[in-house]
């Protein structure tokens, strides 16, 4: 078994925060998240449960009763409406949703305020344990510095989460829930390997950053309008029935609203000078858009240098939803996310997955679906006949 300091020193070297799972975040500074990190994956001392007092809903926690559970402590207050809000709905649904696959829901109150408590806790609202920092003490001992903070302890006994995201803290147990002990255990080796490929992508992404500065300072003038008037582009989609496009024909003109100024990059922010742009239209919940990502993700890696294939999310998707897609389902081109759809609805797209390819003077070459048999085609006819695609290679 690794031990923690031999897990916490390659995460330190690494210079990567210790996550479990990149859905969950932590709250707190820098310095308040180095103690809660090194906090975490820790054996649980239950004997700090004696800290507590005036168990409410239930016996006072100890070792034996915490064996092979989850275990859900939230820090509250009666003083404070969104610890109240949190306690009350929050572990109440968690406890009633998965007591019996081994979840131990408790709340602890601070120090000051109990007495006003009493009401609340009498009302009956409170299904989940209840318990007093009558000295905080408690929550000294757990790092807590504020109402709502959560803890999360595993199956294995560890300390797993520490001042775990309260929005985060449903998911997280479901998380925990599904894991068997030993499964628990396994978690600082999957710390290590998401450090260690955290640590790889910032080098890889390093190394691109430097290419791409050494490709900028040798990159030719753009070429002149006539350059592009003689190239032969590829033809443009024209199906015979107009309305089968499902997006307003620019095929041969700009954009109608410029790439580039409502959106936000999900990924790193990538160079376009120089190089053909694919605009991907998508959204989590369309499938056809889904099983077109690994052409796209395909087209991207054959073309490295000349291509640059971006996922526009945005369609009735929400930004957490949007980010939290794209990191579990990892691809090599980029993603940016754009609220206001602006160039989605000057583009007046009523079906996705909607792609457009753009020449490097930013003139649309070809629209449709990507599932067009004809769309990759058109892509590496584009990079053949693009001008500055053309200019950047024989200055190389």
């Amino acid at each position: 078994m690794i031990t923690l300091v031999a897990v916490m020193s390659v995460l330190l070297g690494l210079g990567v925060e210790p996550v479990d799972d990149w859905r969950f975040a932590r709250e707190g500074d820098e310095a308040h998240r180095v103690a809660m990190d090194a906090s975490e994956l820790v054996p649980f001392d239950t004997a700090l449960f004696a800290h507590l007092s005036d168990w409410c809903n239930g016996e006072p926690l100890n070792s034996e009763s915490l064996e092979g559970k989850v275990v859900a402590i939230v820090f509250w207050s009666n003083a404070d409406p969104t610890s109240v809000r949190a306690i009350v709905p929050t572990l109440k649904r968690l406890d009633m949703s998965y007591a019996e696959e081994g979840l131990i829901t408790l709340g602890v109150h601070v120090a000051d305020h109990w007495e006003d408590a009493q009401e609340r806790i009498e009302s009956g609202l409170f299904s989940t344990l209840i318990a007093h920092d009558a000295e905080g003490a408690f929550a000294k001992a757990l790092g807590a510095d504020g109402t709502p903070d959560s803890f999360v302890i595993d199956r294995a006994g560890n300390l797993r989460f520490a001042d775990l995201d309260d929005r985060d803290l449903p998911g997280a147990v479901r998380v925990l829930l599904r894991e068997t002990a030993e499964e628990a255990l396994q978690a600082r080796e999957r710390r290590i390997a998401h450090a260690e490929r955290e640590q790889a992508k910032r080098r890889a992404s390093q190394e691109q950053r430097r290419r791409e500065a050494d490709e900028l300072a040798k990159m030719p003038a753009k070429p002149d309008a006539a350059a592009y008037a003689s190239a032969a582009w590829p033809k443009p989609n024209k199906p015979q029935d107009p309305k089968r496009l499902y997006a307003r024909d620019v095929q041969g003109k700009p954009l109608p609203v410029p790439f580039g100024t409502s959106e936000e990059w999900l990924t790193e922010k990538v160079p376009l000078e120089g190089r053909v742009v694919v605009l991907d239209f998508w959204a989590t919940w369309c499938g056809p858009c889904i099983r077109a990502s690994p052409k796209l993700d395909a087209m991207q890696k054959k073309y490295p240098d000349d291509l640059r294939v971006i996922g526009v999310a945005g369609q009735r998707d929400s930004l957490q939803k949007v980010k939290a897609f794209i990191k579990q389902h990892e691809v090599s081109y980029s993603h940016v996310f754009d609220q206001q759809q602006k160039v989605y609805r000057s583009l007046g797209i009523s079906a996705i997955p909607h792609v457009v390819v753009l020449s490097t003077d930013g003139i649309v070459r070809w629209q449709g679906n990507p599932h067009d048999p004809a769309f990759e085609q058109v892509v590496e006819w584009t990079l053949k006949a693009d001008p500055w695609v053309i200019a950047r290679h024989e200055s190389e």
